[in-house]
């Protein structure tokens, strides 16, 4: 699932790259995507708890193993006893194991491994949400910074133009109908391109 993550954000970045036509805004977009993806707070929530599932998985994998336990314990025992002859502590060391726990620490041991996978796919679960969130924002600014290049394009035109019917209109081959329309048409687009900016 891993790999069919980053072959999704790979092939995304690529294809904006190439519809941008500039490298160095896809590599800026990637960085973008890997600085938001590796620093934002919930991606560190969702490590910080893989980190937790994966010593869940220690401590399921320690309890197949032998448990050792030192006790110290009063003795009231006569003089004559001869196994405490005058101690009244005796200390005893013990290695317990069970024979058969009937598939209890298997389980365990899956389900924290069952734990742990899912935590993995939460933090990348996660990381694609944050890259989506950086690209469709990228997306945004690009789209308005594509409109502002069209209506300043858009804008220079039209005042070539205004100037084009104003040198006719001097030399009497056009009205002064036709000046004031291209002067409406150029206020316009500028007021059209006043509310884009905005």
């Amino acid at each position: 699932m891993r790999s069919r993550i980053l072959r999704m954000r790979a092939l995304g970045t690529v294809l904006l790259g190439l519809w941008c036509g500039d490298a160095a805004a896809t590599e800026t977009l990637q960085a973008m995507i890997l600085e938001a993806s590796g620093t934002h707070p919930s991606v560190l929530g969702e490590r910080a708890r893989v980190d937790s599932a994966e010593s869940a998985v220690g401590e399921a994998r320690w309890q197949f193993y032998p448990t050792p336990s030192i006790s110290l314990e009063s003795v009231n025992a006569g003089a004559s006893d001869p196994d405490f002859q005058g101690d009244e502590v005796t200390a005893s060391v013990r290695l317990t194991q069970p024979l058969w726990a009937g598939g209890r620490l298997r389980a365990g041991l899956r389900r924290a491994k069952a734990e742990l996978a899912g935590q993995t796919a939460a933090v990348e679960i996660s990381r694609m949400d944050i890259a989506l969130r950086v690209v469709q924002a990228y997306g945004n600014w690009l789209a308005a910074e594509l409109k502002s290049q069209a209506w300043r394009k858009s804008i220079a035109t039209h005042e070539r133009l205004r100037d084009q019917v104003a040198r006719r209109t001097a030399q009497g081959v056009s009205t002064e109908s036709d000046l004031a329309l291209a002067r409406g048409r150029l206020e316009s687009n500028r007021a059209d391109a006043a509310v884009c900016q905005a």
